[in-house]
């Protein structure tokens, strides 16, 4: 028998609204029923979807990607930021964003989006091109793919390194081990030249050469002659970009490197860069604790190439 029949209104026990027959009451319920699916599918789900908009919805917290899809976006972040990326969307998320309301698992992740999306600070400029960025880590990758230092050849082996700290610990590693010792003295050179000559001047018995100015002994007669320069002034090597006079032919390469541009000598510990030899000795003293040898750099190709120009 129908419920209007007791002209009893039915009323809904969840909005307390009231109708006169009870297949209404039942359809009205039921959408109570689907909305309550609907809130639950969108509590578990990593995003919301706008669906009745016509515009992408969601936005990478990494990058500039946008999609509509979560299917998508997952997809995106697996192949282009690996787990990291996809974590955000699939692990449980727990910081919010107070301007768009986006909800990130990591506080980091949150704090770069709010600086990359919500603010104008541009503090980090790139020094080849000058674009600004906002994010440290955002001018890194500009850099990386844009910038890249071109391969560079070792000139003892031909093999080709990634850039120039590349090539350097190569060459430390490969080429520049002071594996000959000393049989007198213990003491490790480079080469078996390097050796040769120390055995020469340090361990046999030769004819000195002694300054009658300051008194320091010499085995070698051109070592001789270059140190009584200083006392004497003479500067025998003349720079042909600025005409700077130089006592010994290795200072005036160090100068040259100057007017190359080229910053070979690279600091092993913070990868600082200098143009002569004398600046990375002098920066290596900021640093504490032991630190490598100095590196032992062939610059007669770059000054080779410098000349030609």
């Amino acid at each position: 028998m129908d419920d209007s029949s007791n002209n009893v209104p039915l009323a809904c026990d969840i909005c307390q609204k009231q109708f006169k027959k009870t297949y209404l009451l039942k359809r009205h319920r039921l959408g109570h029923e689907n909305q309550r699916r609907r809130n639950v599918s969108s509590r578990d789900s990593s995003f919301v979807e706008l669906a009745s908009q016509k515009q992408e919805a969601l936005s990478c917290t990494i990058c500039d990607f946008r999609c509509n899809k979560r299917s998508t976006m997952i997809a995106h972040l697996a192949e282009n930021h690996g787990d990291s990326g996809k974590s955000e969307f699939t692990s449980k998320r727990k910081f919010t964003c107070i301007v768009c309301g986006l909800v990130c698992s990591r506080k980091e992740t949150l704090r770069s989006h709010f600086v990359r999306k919500h603010t104008q600070r541009y503090e980090f400029s790139c020094e080849q091109c000058g674009k600004e960025f906002k994010i440290k880590g955002d001018l890194t990758t500009h850099t990386r793919l844009n910038h890249r230092e071109p391969p560079v050849m070792c000139d003892v082996c031909g093999k080709t390194c990634r850039n120039s700290h590349s090539l350097y610990t190569h060459q430390k590693h490969a080429h520049y081990k002071a594996k000959y010792e000393c049989p007198v003295c213990r003491r490790r050179l480079v080469t078996k030249e390097n050796l040769d000559q120390h055995v020469l001047t340090q361990h046999e018995k030769k004819e000195k050469s002694v300054c009658e100015e300051c008194g320091k002994t010499f085995f070698e007669n051109h070592d001789f002659r270059k140190h009584m320069r200083i006392h004497t002034g003479d500067k025998p090597y003349r720079c042909s970009v600025c005409a700077r006079a130089f006592t010994t032919h290795s200072s005036l390469s160090q100068h040259l490197l100057l007017h190359t541009g080229e910053r070979i000598y690279v600091c092993d510990v913070c990868g600082k860069s200098f143009a002569q030899k004398a600046g990375l000795i002098c920066h290596r003293k900021i640093h504490s604790g032991t630190l490598p040898p100095l590196p032992v750099m062939h610059i007669d190709h770059i000054l080779k190439e410098f000349m030609k120009k």
